[in-house]
């Protein structure tokens, strides 16, 4: 079971964390998740909403700015 849910705002340093290297991370493991979905029901978390996220990932721009890398994971995760 995850945790109470809270805003990006009440995470610690997110304003400076270095989103376009989590982006590099993030866009490896979505590659292997297209191929075989994750098995996270125990967690809470649905593994076709995460396959979802990478199938659209996969159509993303690889230039797109820090900013929008923030936004990304602001507007696809909580």
């Amino acid at each position: 079971m995850l945790g109470d849910p809270i805003s990006f705002d009440e995470l610690p340093g997110w304003d400076n964390d270095d989103h376009p290297a989590a982006m590099r991370a993030f866009h490896k493991s979505a590659r292997v998740m297209l191929e075989q979905p994750a098995r996270t029901r125990a967690s809470g978390v649905d593994g076709k909403a995460l396959q979802d996220i990478a199938r659209w990932l996969e159509e993303l721009d690889e230039g797109i700015l820090g900013h929008e890398i923030k936004a990304f994971f602001e507007s696809h995760f909580i």
